[in-house]
């Protein structure tokens, strides 16, 4: 309870700073348990309900093995997902999840192949850990989500939009932008501004195509999803053998709880930007400090 507790401080804070919502008909999870909220609920599935579970075809389809070490009872996160992933053999989904060693997967749901997986080495001994404390990586793998949907054009071909802002985050439930309900003009040669950080690559025309994962020493990766390579250098985003619960990427921040006192970390929410890589972090019930240099 303690560890939900204090995802949901987080993830009210990052609520309430948006406004609108999303299409209610987004299949991608961009974090663990599907949404800002964590509420692990699809409210519109057009695949699973109580009327199809009724009829004949709802089975197991397969199972997979994966190589991960457990740490006292954490051992692996639910996935965060892309549909309608543009292949050579057509539209796919890929789920991407951790493990407790450090490690991420990343599988094709509708086959049950493993695509890639990757470990992220980590400077930190190994130790068995504590029930509360049980260290290594202790949240999950997600993907950037973003503020405000992009503008998108006109009938006749113009600038200008055809549906007002919304947030990309949502109501519990209502998931993010994805390829399901919007599709941005393709960018143009003269589009690119200068930047301090190199802009990560369109996911097939809309989003983001990386991932993120916080490791157990406190280092933030991020990869492309389409095989695993590094984006850039992992960055430091917490002390090492902290608990870190409800990792969420929005445009250039991210954000992540930690709680439990693990590893002598204060327990609070935090924050870095990706571009300067500075981090803030705010105890409960305090103002934001600067941990880091």
């Amino acid at each position: 309870m303690r560890k939900y507790a204090a995802a949901v401080i987080v993830l009210l804070i990052i609520s309430l700073a948006m406004s609108g919502s999303a299409n209610a008909q987004s299949r991608d999870w961009m974090t663990e348990n599907a949404d800002a909220q964590r509420s692990s609920w699809i409210r519109r599935d057009d695949k699973i309900s109580k009327d199809r579970l009724q009829k004949p075809g709802f089975q197991l389809l397969w199972k997979m093995k994966v190589k991960n070490q457990p740490r006292q009872l954490n051992s692996l996160m639910p996935p965060a997902t892309l549909d309608r992933l543009i292949g050579y053999r057509g539209f796919r989904m890929l789920g991407f999840f951790g493990g407790s060693s450090n490690s991420i997967f990343t599988i094709d749901t509708d086959l049950g192949r493993m695509e890639w997986e990757k470990n992220l080495r980590s400077a930190l001994p190994a130790s068995p850990g504590t029930f509360s404390c049980p260290g290594g990586m202790t949240t999950g793998v997600v993907r950037s989500t973003q503020v405000v949907m992009p503008a998108l054009p006109t009938s006749s071909g113009g600038g200008g939009r055809s549906n007002p802002a919304k947030s990309a985050v949502g109501q519990p439930g209502q998931g993010a932008v994805t390829l399901a309900n919007v599709r941005p003009n393709p960018p143009t040669a003269a589009a690119a501004p200068a930047q301090p950080r190199p802009t990560p690559p369109p996911q097939f025309g809309s989003g983001f195509s990386l991932i993120f994962a916080l490791t157990g020493d406190g280092m933030l990766h991020s990869m492309h999803l389409s095989n695993g390579a590094d984006f850039e250098q992992p960055i430091k985003f917490l002390p090492p053998n902290a608990n870190a619960n409800g990792l969420i990427v929005i445009g250039n921040m991210a954000y992540v709880v930690t709680d439990g006192d693990c590893g002598g970390v204060a327990n609070g929410v935090w924050a870095i930007d990706l571009i300067s890589k500075q981090v803030s972090h705010r105890r409960y019930n305090q103002r934001w400090t600067r941990p880091f240099a």
